[in-house]
């Protein structure tokens, strides 16, 4: 997309890229494409019959017909411009559902509950990042090999010896919240935007010497209050060599992809630099190739300069001509994301190459029969030898905001939305999830293998499993935020049928009046909790894709966002919990036992009252460590005291099994907040911001500090 001069950028596409910024993708990156975005609020039919394999003008022409009716809706839909400026109006945001890693991201097992293979290296000494399917590798704040720690911390790569714990070397990273992916001694490094008022490295760029900086001694933590040291300031900024470019790309990259060699743990490379404009969904890696999805919205911005925002009639119906005239003039440059691509044969400046032009060729562009808007869900294939190659590149116009990867395909997912002029007076019926189905085999882009749609919208990647060629997805029927008399709860089947996702079974009318809080599948069998007072635990037969059938069913207080197999017929589950009315008690962690499909029961639970735990709506927080059979994860506990309330935060061990669940021991590091958990060696590494508490599980409490700045 061309750039723009986001200066002259009206507020009423500010305001509406605000409502779009609010609702959460699973990647927890802000939108930041075409500099300001506005948000699909058009009604959309079911985009299932897509073109392809055609030439630029007739995608221009396809992007010049549908924008009018877009931006019409999401502007002069409103009665004015104060009125838009302000919020008066419901926005298409408010109608999207928020997606967790979800998280982010933001994600199925065997019917027999074990533990995912994902969660425990070769050796069994060593765990890795908590994923949804084996095989499928997904990003998060820290990666290890079991020789060495990965991790984030601010705007730096951290890498550590998992032996001792020391800090190698620190790299720094294109902006706060990047994830990492690591394939033996390559890393990919997904971030949002850098922004050019400070410098990121850029292929060639190590540490000013290429090695790493001195950091203080490992602290030792008193056991009878493990603590760090006092927050350390702010780290000095380095200086960078060699520098970056001096001039910022032609667009505004809103995802930045780092490849790097580390190889050398003490002085790792970028070799390859990717800036995209798009928005970062999500990234699933098989078979050692990443498939990262970005979400990209044209800049509406030149096609309303001479739009009025003064009301209807008259003046509405010369807004509409001035913003059909503004779109005729567009060229395809205006509506489809740049790239900007730069690599490096050694660290001078003069061997760096940077490529720029458009990410995907229009060939390789879908474009639904109907008008589904003009946002765009873009494909991309990194290698982690050869780097990101735009030629590999496959672009849906459609909307992204959840993904979920099995060993074969890829799926994108996003609610449609209704036109912003019927929001508050739309029925559930309106709510549907679009469906996008990708061929991960072979090498090249990801071929689009079809498309559907079915009712409701999703919670998270967790509500979408494919099994034996079947896609079984679970969604809430209603209008999202649910809990309305119309809401309930369904599982549908689909499969490919040519290009067509098509239903071939369903079972509905789960948990009426109620929202589904958590879905786990595991392989012929599918668990969704409901809530709305109680929590029901559903147990789904999918042996029969055709037939589904609700098998079993648990109605008890309170009610678990995450579900996690930790062993033959058993499930542990951690939520909220509740009263008989819904009242919210504080965590609630239970183990429940589902061999018999027909009759779960619930055989033990753990509250914390006045605590939350960010392992309830973010998986990958959660740690299952087979061998000492725990269940680990970070916890924030608020209380009173004599000088008001109090707060302590730490990673807690809970020890669970048929027996009870019990707490062994809260690992915290004063002044800071946990993040993660994870066992290197044998040894309990608890993640703090700026610092890492490294614990025998004999002697939890008895932990060794290390700083990271």
């Amino acid at each position: 997309m061309r750039t723009r001069d986001v200066s002259r950028t009206l507020a009423a596409a500010a305001a509406i890229a605000l409502a779009a910024t609010a609702c959460s993708s699973e990647s927890a990156a802000p939108p930041s494409t075409g500099g300001q975005q506005v948000s699909q609020g058009l009604r959309s039919s079911a985009p299932v019959l897509l073109q392809s394999d055609r030439t630029c003008d007739a995608v221009l022409e396809d992007f010049q017909e549908f924008a009018p009716d877009v931006l019409e809706d999401q502007v002069l839909g409103f009665s004015s411009e104060e009125e838009l400026a302000l919020g008066g109006e419901a926005t298409a945001g408010e109608a999207m559902d928020s997606s967790s890693a979800g998280a982010t991201p933001d994600s199925a097992q065997r019917s027999s509950a074990p533990a995912p293979a994902a969660l425990e290296a070769g050796d069994g000494s060593t765990s890795t990042t908590n994923t949804q399917e084996d095989g499928i590798d997904e990003p998060d704040v820290v990666e290890t090999d079991g020789d060495f720690v990965y991790l984030v911390d601010q705007e730096e790569l951290v890498i550590l010896d998992g032996a001792t714990a020391e800090v190698l070397s620190r790299t720094r990273l294109a902006s706060y919240g990047s994830q990492l992916l690591l394939q033996g001694d390559r890393m990919l490094v997904v971030s949002g935007g850098g922004g050019w008022d400070r410098p990121f490295p850029m292929p060639g760029i190590v540490d000013d010497t290429g090695a790493a900086e001195p950091v203080p001694e490992p602290l030792p933590v008193e056991p009878e209050g493990p603590v760090g040291p006092e927050p350390l300031p702010e780290p000095t900024p380095r200086p960078i060599d060699p520098p970056m470019p001096v001039e910022p790309p032609s667009f505004f990259a809103g995802t930045v992809l780092q490849l790097l060699d580390v190889s050398d743990r003490r002085a790792p490379a970028v070799v390859q630099t990717t800036e995209i404009e798009g928005q970062h969904v999500s990234t699933r890696v098989a078979d050692g190739v990443a498939r990262v999805v970005v979400s990209s919205y044209p800049d509406a911005q030149p096609f309303m300069e001479d739009v009025s925002f003064d009301g209807g009639g008259a003046s509405r119906t010369a807004s509409r001509r001035a913003l059909s005239a503004g779109v005729a003039e567009t060229t395809i440059e205006d509506w489809l994301p740049s790239f900007r691509s730069t690599v490096v044969d050694d660290t001078s400046v003069a061997s760096r190459t940077s490529t720029e032009g458009q990410l995907v060729a229009c060939e390789d562009v879908f474009v639904p029969e109907v008008n589904a808007g003009i946002g765009q869900t873009s494909v991309l294939r990194v290698d982690f030898a050869d780097g990101f190659d735009p030629a590999d590149t496959t672009t849906v116009v459609a909307e992204a905001s959840t993904v979920y990867a099995s060993t074969s395909t890829l799926y994108v997912a996003a609610n449609t939305y209704v036109s912003m002029q019927e929001q508050g007076r739309v029925v559930g019926e309106d709510f549907t999830t679009a469906l996008h189905a990708f061929d991960l085999r072979g090498d090249g882009a990801a071929g689009h293998l079809g498309a559907g749609e079915i009712p409701g919208h999703l919670l998270n990647q967790y509500s979408l499993s494919e099994h034996d060629g079947h896609l079984r997805v679970a969604t809430t029927e209603g209008a999202p935020g649910g809990g309305g008399e119309d809401s309930q709860a369904g599982v549908r089947v689909l499969r490919l049928d040519g290009d067509r996702l098509v239903e071939v079974g369903a079972v509905t009318g789960l948990g009426v009046t109620e929202t589904i809080q958590s879905v786990r599948f595991m392989g012929p069998v599918g668990y969704v909790v409901t809530f709305r007072q109680t929590d029901p635990l559903y147990v789904i037969d999918l042996s029969d894709p055709t037939a589904p059938a609700t098998v079993g069913e648990l109605k008890i207080p309170g009610f678990s966002s995450y579900l996690h197999p930790v062993g033959e017929g058993r499930l542990v589950g951690i939520g909220r919990d509740a009263d008989l009315q819904g009242q919210d008690l504080g965590v609630l962690v239970s183990l429940f036992d589902v061999s018999d499909p027909t009759a779960p029961t619930q055989l033990q639970t753990w509250t914390e009252r006045h605590a939350w735990s960010t392992a309830g709506t973010d998986p990958k927080a959660f740690l299952h460590w087979a061998p000492e059979s725990a269940v680990i994860v970070p916890m924030d506990r608020t209380g009173r005291g004599e000088g008001g309330v109090t707060s302590r935060s730490g990673i807690v061990v809970l020890d669970v099994d048929d027996a009870g669940i019990t707490e062994r021991a809260m690992v915290t590091a004063e002044g800071r907040y946990p993040s993660r958990a994870l066992v290197v060696q044998g040894r309990l590494w608890s993640l703090f911001d700026g610092g890492v508490v490294t614990s025998d599980f004999g002697a939890l409490e008895g932990g060794t500090f290390t700083p990271l700045r």
